[in-house]
């Protein structure tokens, strides 16, 4: 029962976790984040995630942001070592920390 119910889950949803990781792209791009990077991350990362779909959206969010997600969890007292999704571009973090300055100054 556990496991047709789990299946059932990823058929549900793998087109919502593409859309997702699209609408995350976008926002990316119009927020001026990384969209490049979000795509590009999300396409090589997306399978090192245990889930069929988390790892779409997960693996975009770590490329816009520049940032790394994943690595080591406690559950119920227990250490668990996720995947890692994450971008180590240095362009793209200098461009997150020039925007962060930008809207200090606009709003001071």
């Amino acid at each position: 029962l556990g496991f047709f119910s789990a299946k059932m889950d990823d058929l549900a949803n793998f087109i919502p976790a593409r859309i997702t990781t699209v609408g995350f792209i976008f926002g990316a791009a119009i927020a001026g984040y990384d969209y490049r990077s979000a795509q590009k991350i999300a396409m090589r990362d997306h399978k090192n995630h245990k889930s069929p779909n988390a790892g779409w959206p997960e693996a975009a969010t770590a490329g816009a942001l520049g940032i790394q997600l994943g690595g080591a969890n406690v559950y119920f007292g227990e250490i668990v070592e996720k995947t890692h999704h994450r971008q180590q571009n240095e362009r793209a973090r200098s461009r997150r920390h020039q925007q962060s300055r930008n809207f200090d100054e606009k709003n001071r």
